[in-house]
C-alpha cells in the first residue's frame, strides 16, 4: 500500500493501541503521584479501591491485546495486512515490552521510595520516555511515516524483514 493510499481510518486505528498502552501505564505511575501529593488518608483509601478495580479486572487487558495484534494481524494467514499496518503493530508490540520493562524495573528499583521524592523523579522520568515515544509513533502514523527509534526498530525488522522503502 502506497503512503498515499492509507486511509484516515487506518491511521485511527493503528493509533488506538498506543492511547491504550498509554493510558495503561499512567494509570500503573499513578500510584507513585497518589502516594507524593495525597495528603488525607480518606482521599488515600478513596484512591485505593480505585486502582484495585482497575488492577484486579483490568491488569491482562494489555497482555490479551498484546497476544490479539500479534496473532490476528502480524502472524495472520486469514487475511494479509499492509506492510505499513504490520510495521506499526509490531512496533507497538516491541515498545509495550519496552513498557513493560521499564515499569518492572521501576518498581524493583525504587520500591521502598514509592512516597519520596526520588520515587516520584524516577516515576516522571519513566512515564516522560514511554509518553514522548508514544506521542512520536502517533505523529509518524498520522503523517503516513514508518516510527525509527534505536534498537525498538530494529527488533521489529527482524521478525518483518525491511520492506519500507517498497512501500513509500
Amino acid at each position: 500500500m502506497k503512503k498515499s493510499s492509507r486511509s484516515l481510518v487506518q491511521k485511527f486505528l493503528l493509533v488506538l493501541p498506543y492511547l491504550f498502552g498509554l493510558i495503561d501505564m499512567i494509570i500503573r505511575f499513578f500510584p507513585i503521584f497518589i502516594l507524593n501529593y495525597v495528603t488525607t488518608i480518606k482521599n488515600l483509601i478513596t484512591m485505593q479501591k480505585i486502582l484495585i478495580i482497575y488492577a484486579t479486572n483490568f491488569q491482562y487487558l494489555p497482555h490479551l491485546l498484546f497476544t490479539g495484534l500479534y496473532i490476528g494481524i502480524v502472524r495472520s494467514q486469514i487475511r494479509e495486512f499492509s506492510y505499513f499496518v504490520k510495521y506499526h503493530i509490531m512496533l507497538y508490540l516491541v515498545l509495550f515490552t519496552f513498557e513493560q520493562l521499564l515499569y518492572d524495573l521501576f518498581v524493583r528499583l525504587c520500591f521502598n521510595y514509592f512516597d519520596t521524592s526520588f520515587g516520584l523523579s524516577g516515576a516522571v522520568i519513566c512515564l516522560s520516555i514511554i509518553c514522548l515515544l508514544a506521542l512520536d509513533c502517533i505523529i509518524q502514523i498520522s503523517q503516513g511515516r514508518y516510527t525509527d527509534i534505536p534498537l525498538i526498530t530494529d527488533a521489529v525488522l527482524v521478525h518483518l524483514g525491511d520492506r519500507r522503502k517498497l512501500d513509500s
